[in-house]
C-alpha cells in the first residue's frame, strides 16, 4: 500500500493529483490536506457521486491541514503518528498567487507576507513536521512554477549566484526570504508615493514579484533537502498554466490545461520508477527535466540499496 499526503488537495490541481492516484492503483490510499475541511467533504462528495469506482472512494481520507498554523501542521503530523500512518508520498500543493500580472489589485505589504507564509514558510512547516513520518526511499514532490525560474531571469547574477549555490542552507535561504520582502515592501511604499512601480528590481538585485520568488525558494528548497536527505526522492515541478481560481483573471493568448493536465507532472514523480526522476531536480508540465534547471546545480545521486550495494563490493 502505497501512501500519500496532498496538501491543497480539496481543488483545482490538488484535488486532481488526489483523484489520479488513487484511480491509478488500488494500492493507492490518498489523504487530502485542506485548510477547510466541510469544503473538502463537499468537494469529495461531489467526486465520489460522479460515478467513481467504489475501492477509489474508500480509499481518500480528509485530513484538516493549514499550512500556515504550524498548530493545524502539528495536529496532523500528531494524528497520523497515533493512527500508525507512514507516508510515502508527500505532495506539497498548498499555493498562493496574489500579484501576477493580471491580478485584480495592487500589490501591498500583506502579498508579500501571504505569498512567503503559504508558498515558502508553508511547504517548510509541513515538509519538517512530516519529516519523521517519512518512509524510508519516500518521495516529495513540490508544486511549483514557471514563474520560479522566470524570476531567476530577471534577478542579478549575484542574487543567482546566492540563491542557486550548491551549498546554500536552509538557514540561509531563510534569511534571503526576509531581505526580499524587506525590500518588496519598501518597494510598495515607493510604489505609493509613485516612484517606482511593481514589479521591478530591487536595489541590490531581487525581482520584486513575490510568487516568482517565492517559487524560486521552493525550487532551492528542493535541492538542499534533496541534498541533506540521501534516503528521499525529492523533486519539483510547473503543472502549466492551468485553469484554476489561480488564473481565473487570465485573459493571455496561451491555452490553459483543465486540473487533471496539470495534475500530470506531480503525479507521475509521485509514482514513476525511481530511476526515470532526477533527484533535487524541476520538472515540467511535459514530465521532463526543465533545460533552466539543468545547469542550476549541480547533479545530486541518490542512496539507493543498488547502489550501496556496489560501493560495498
Amino acid at each position: 500500500m502505497t501512501v500519500s499526503l496532498v496538501t491543497g488537495g480539496n481543488r483545482g490541481i490538488g484535488l486532481a493529483i488526489c483523484k489520479a492516484l488513487v484511480e491509478r492503483s488500488k494500492d493507492n490510499v490518498v489523504w487530502m490536506g485542506a485548510r477547510n475541511p466541510e469544503r473538502a467533504a463537499e468537494a469529495l462528495a461531489t467526486w465520489k457521486s460522479s460515478g467513481v469506482d467504489e475501492s477509489a472512494r474508500e480509499r481518500v481520507h480528509l485530513v484538516q491541514l493549514d499550512v500556515t498554523d504550524q498548530a493545524s501542521v502539528d495536529a496532523a503530523a500528531a494524528y497520523f503518528k497515533a493512527h500508525d500512518v507512514t507516508l510515502d508520498v508527500l505532495v506539497n500543493n498548498a499555493g498562493v498567487a496574489l500579484d501576477l500580472p493580471w491580478s485584480k489589485h495592487p500589490p501591498t505589504a500583506a502579498t508579500c507576507d501571504t505569498t512567503m507564509a503559504v508558498n515558502v514558510r508553508g511547504v517548510q512547516r509541513v515538509f519538517h513536521a512530516m519529516r519523521p513520518l517519512l518512509a524510508k526511499d519516500a518521495r516529495v514532490v513540490n508544486v511549483s512554477s514557471g514563474a520560479g525560474p522566470m524570476n531567476m531571469e530577471k534577478t542579478s547574477e549575484t542574487r543567482q549566484a546566492t540563491l542557486l549555490a550548491d551549498d546554500l542552507t536552509e538557514d540561509t535561504l531563510d534569511t534571503l526570504v526576509e531581505e526580499f520582502s524587506a525590500e518588496y515592501k519598501q518597494a510598495v511604499d515607493e510604489s505609493a508615493k509613485a516612484s517606482t512601480t511593481l514589479p521591478c528590481a530591487s536595489p541590490t538585485g531581487w525581482w520584486l514579484q513575490a510568487y516568482g520568488f517565492s517559487k524560486a525558494a521552493v525550487n532551492a528548497l528542493t535541492h538542499i533537502w534533496a541534498r541533506d536527505n540521501k534516503d528521499l526522492l525529492v523533486t519539483c515541478c510547473t503543472p502549466g498554466l492551468v485553469d484554476t481560481d489561480m488564473v481565473a483573471s487570465y485573459t493571455g493568448s496561451s491555452t490553459k490545461k483543465s486540473p487533471e493536465e496539470g495534475a500530470a507532472t506531480p503525479v507521475w514523480l509521485a509514482t514513476a520508477p525511481r530511476q526515470d526522476i532526477q533527484n533535487g531536480r524541476m520538472y515540467g508540465n511535459d514530465c521532463k527535466l526543465l533545460p533552466w534547471q539543468l545547469h542550476a546545480y549541480s547533479p545530486l545521486t541518490l542512496h539507493t540499496q543498488a547502489g550501496a550495494s556496489k560501493a560495498n563490493s
